[in-house]
């Protein structure tokens, strides 16, 4: 399905267009098409009179022509920057209001589209990076989670959600799309030999954080759009429209409890199938090419379940590409006929199905653009430096990081687990998830309100059960690259572990 050629998607366009011509006319306050602005996927930036537009990449499953066009969009009207999101998208920063049209009506043209890219809306729909390619996978969930796309797209204008509405596909227990802790999960599994799902409801990151709850231990692909449906209704009809802060899906599931929750939306589900029937078209991703095996390592090198197939990483420091950088993953691409393009959760991509040869010239070809070092490691938001509700500079953080490891051989710190780290509570970058995270926000020291971070521990997603992580404590935000420095170091040397009382101990002198 072409979601550029639904009607619904067209009006809205033109209904953005006619809103942002009225605010540049100053017959309308900006403030006041706020609502509007989001559900078209732009915000505002913290530079006054800059905007962020984000593209939906439906399940991160990127075209190579689609690429294309959002570069040369964005060469167009000189976009300082791109970014890729912690939702599987993309978006140009640093646009103008008026740009923001341009773009908008450049992208749906090339059969893209913005709606419903950001407020109260059914967000973009997870998926594991590399379903359809990964060796060991349960199976394929990408034809399921597109056609789940194309389903809500079909029907953007009939929603009327408190909140925003996440859906993540998962295809092993790893569960890389986060299914086991989103609004509406749906994970991998093999029953009587079909392809099936269990599905997780309620969960989600952020304030008051959740595990998802087993709504189902197993369902097969004709039931998934009648939960996905029944959900939306229920979430329209009891979530809280006068709080914000706890509208979202799981705050439901605390009001009614997990039992009456489930049999509330039970009972939602079965009257959508009262109403007719509802069939999921999945849409198919072929792996067909000739394979080249290939002997050649590297770090970025991922062998595909596909013989002589291989998936290639590219991890740009902070999710930031320029454009400069985007042309010239485009013309290494365009030497690797058939290759494809997938986005992912951590503010990167994988170039998938190219032969040894052309994996290794891939390599090759970008390697000045990705991150090297301790940025392979660390994953952050855009923070208060771009981000209006952000609380702190992520990227000043981040800088820091990187300037603290610059010396230090990676044999120093290699048991130091992957950071997230988030600007704020909105916990874009899921810091609940990981093994060490850090949420942003600010703490008093005497008379001063200064930046800070909560440092969550022992956080794990899984299949076989996904864990929020405990927060440790609370430190500086100057403090951030020597703690991590410490921490790796001692980690390595065995010295220390990631429990609450060994941190507080060793590092009470960064603890405030």
């Amino acid at each position: 399905m072409r979601h550029s050629e639904i009607p619904a998607v067209i009006q809205s366009v033109a209904n953005y267009k006619e809103t942002v011509g009225r605010v540049l006319a100053g017959e309308e306050e900006l403030l006041k098409v706020k609502s509007i602005m989001g559900g078209m996927g732009v915000y505002q930036q913290r530079v006054k009179g800059t905007f962020m537009l984000r593209v939906r990449i439906p399940s991160g499953v990127l075209k190579v022509e689609w690429f294309k066009s959002i570069y040369e969009i964005g060469k167009k009207v000189n976009v300082p920057r791109f970014h890729l999101t912690s939702r599987q998208a993309i978006q140009y920063h640093g646009l103008t209001l008026e740009q923001t049209v341009e773009v908008m009506e450049a992208l749906l043209a090339q059969g893209l589209v913005t709606t419903g890219g950001g407020g109260d809306n059914p967000r973009n729909i997870a998926c594991s990076p590399l379903s359809g390619v990964e060796q060991g996978e349960v199976f394929d969930v990408t034809p399921y989670a597109l056609g789940c796309a194309d389903y809500i797209m079909s029907i953007i204008d009939t929603f009327n959600l408190p909140r925003k509405y996440k859906i993540g596909f998962s295809n092993t227990d790893e569960d890389t799309a986060n299914a086991t802790a989103t609004d509406l999960g749906f994970l991998a599994k093999i029953e009587n030999g079909q392809p099936a799902f269990r599905v997780y409801v309620g969960g989600g990151i952020g304030k008051n954080p959740k595990s998802g709850i087993i709504l189902r231990e197993t369902i097969f692909e004709d039931e998934i759009l009648y939960i996905v449906q029944g959900l939306k209704e229920l979430f329209e009809d009891l979530g809280n429209r006068t709080n914000r802060n706890i509208a979202r899906i799981r705050f439901i599931v605390d009001r009614l409890g997990e039992e009456e929750f489930k049999k509330t939306l039970e009972e939602y589900i079965a009257k959508v199938k009262l109403r007719g029937s509802l069939t999921l078209n999945p849409v198919e991703v072929t792996h067909d090419k000739v394979g080249k095996v290939t002997n050649f390592t590297h770090r970025r090198l991922t062998a595909q379940k596909q013989e002589g197939l291989y998936a290639v990483s590219v991890q740009p420091l902070g999710g930031y590409l320029s454009v400069d950088e985007v042309g010239q993953i485009l013309e290494a691409v365009s030497k690797a006929p058939g290759a494809k393009l997938r986005l992912t959760k951590e503010q990167s991509m994988y170039i998938t199905d190219l032969n040894g040869e052309e994996a290794e010239n891939f390599i090759s070809a970008t390697e000045d653009i990705v991150v090297k070092g301790i940025a392979e490691r660390i994953l952050v938001c855009t923070g208060s430096n771009t981000c209006q509700i952000g609380l702190t500079p992520t990227e000043e953080v981040l800088h820091g990081i990187v300037e603290r490891f610059k010396d230090v051989p990676k044999e120093e710190y290699a048991l130091l687990p992957h950071i997230n780290l988030s600007g704020c509570m909105s916990a874009c970058v899921i810091p609940q998830l990981s093994k060490v995270g850090l949420f942003g926000g600010k703490k008093r020291v005497g008379d001063e309100a200064r930046n800070a971070y909560a440092v969550c521990i022992n956080g794990h997603r899984s299949g076989h059960g996904t864990s929020l992580g405990e927060v440790a404590g609370l430190i500086l935000l100057e403090e951030v690259p020597e703690f991590l420095y410490q921490l790796g170091r001692d980690l390595t040397a065995g010295t220390v572990t990631i429990e609450k009382e060994a941190l507080l101990e060793k590092y009470q002198s960064f603890f405030v």
